[in-house]
């Protein structure tokens, strides 16, 4: 019962967690790029899970599972106890792993951080030292990004190899003067390479900051204004806050690079009323339309409406949605004044410490006279009226440190 149990739990275990795994499709990028690593994860989140691609992560988990279970069994063996050697060749020889055969495999970027390989004999194409990459790092492809010098010029080129195939492949190469970057419209390439697919990269001039872009109905993640959709017939969605919502058709050709005018129409908004304390300019866009009380004829979104007087601190107010009526009272400038707070603080405290040194010098001159002592006598008189103006302005200083905290503190 205790056997069946262990092997039970185990075999569990196993399916749960790499059922998990099943759904990634692992990637390393060595060297480590920025911009291919960028165009990755932004271009390709994943790709369909066609029967080659599942064969490299069934083999990858396949394996990780056999040396998870194998080590077990070593550490059963090393115990000498022959139950636990039992019971870990039994869960060895009955392990079951159930793998997802879903349409989509996400895509996972790997990382080889403080391991150093050799990457001329890897673009070389040493089988071994490949395979060897791909254990260490539980990846299922090889990105190889290689920039090398030629005499003046840069010679850019991206290499891909695919877990137990026969050779590398260079999916790019260009030649560059002064440029170490790899340039946005590999990415087409390297999107085929990993997907399969026959892709396109478009280009979405002018697009507004904070768009969303959908194709035929499915959002997509847009780069430096840049998209990468498969080729062929599609329709573009174009949306953004305050901005009409635009429907593109268009056919796109597969391999290279299109530009489509992305440019949205603003919404357009009316009957929005700014009142301030005191009178006030009124700016849209940077643009003087009025002073305060003014009625917006026409405004769209997003809005930033600066409301200034002189004298006074400007108000700035962001507008995201639509508003009936803007109300806004403006500070005088002098209370703008970073240190002011400081100041009126710095000078109770002085207050305080000027009245509590007076109140002690009292208490010693009336310790010290015996009634008799006119000297003493004037002191205490003089240490009395003291006191009680230092007092007034310490209680002062108190309401004037409170009223500009009421102004300026967040």
């Amino acid at each position: 019962m205790k056997t069946r149990c262990v092997i039970f739990m185990m075999t569990i275990l196993l399916v749960f967690c790499f059922s998990a795994f099943a759904e990634s499709f692992n990637v390393l990028v060595y060297p480590q790029n920025e911009d291919i690593e960028s165009f990755i994860s932004a271009f390709i989140p994943a790709v369909e899970a066609d029967s080659e691609k599942l064969a490299l992560v069934h083999e990858r988990l396949q394996a990780a599972t056999d040396k998870q279970l194998g080590e077990a069994l070593a550490k059963a063996y090393d115990s000498e106890n022959e139950e636990k050697v039992s019971e870990a060749r039994e869960a060895y020889e009955n392990r079951a792993l159930e793998f997802s055969d879903e349409w989509l495999l996400d895509v996972e970027l790997q990382k080889a951080d403080s391991i150093s390989f050799d990457t001329e004999a890897m673009t070389a194409g040493d089988q071994a030292l490949l395979d060897m990459v791909c254990r260490m790092t539980g990846s299922d492809v090889i990105v190889m990004p290689v920039v090398s010098d030629i005499q003046n010029f840069k010679h850019l080129a991206l290499y891909v190899w695919f877990r137990g195939s026969d050779s590398v492949r260079m999916i790019f190469e260009e030649v560059s003067r002064d440029s170490r970057s790899f340039p946005i419209r590999c990415a087409v390439r390297l999107g085929q390479a990993l997907t399969g697919q026959d892709l396109s990269l478009l280009q979405l001039d002018g697009i507004v900051e904070g768009s969303e872009v959908q194709v035929d109905g499915k959002q997509y993640n847009v780069l430096d204004s840049h998209v990468l959709v498969p080729a062929g017939e599609h329709v573009i969605t174009l949306s953004a806050t305050g901005y009409v919502t635009r429907n593109i058709r268009l056919e796109l050709a597969g391999g290279v690079t299109s530009t489509i005018a992305a440019k949205l129409s603003p919404i357009l908004l009316s009957d929005l009323t700014i009142t301030s304390d005191p009178e006030a300019d009124v700016l849209i866009g940077g643009v003087n339309i009025g002073k305060t009380p003014l009625t917006v004829e026409s405004y769209s979104l997003p809005a930033s409406i600066r409301l200034t007087r002189e004298g006074y601190s400007d108000s700035v107010i962001g507008l995201t949605q639509k508003a009936d009526k803007i109300s806004v009272s403006l500070k005088p400038q002098w209370m703008a004044d970073e240190d002011i707070l400081k100041i009126s603080k710095d000078d109770f405290y002085a207050a305080f410490a000027r009245s509590l040194l007076i109140f002690g010098a009292k208490i010693v001159t009336r310790t010290l006279n015996k009634g008799d002592n006119k000297l003493l006598s004037g002191l205490d008189i003089a240490a009395s009226g003291a006191l009680t103006v230092s007092i007034v302005d310490m209680v002062g200083c108190l309401i004037d440190y409170y009223r500009q905290t009421e102004y300026i503190a967040p």
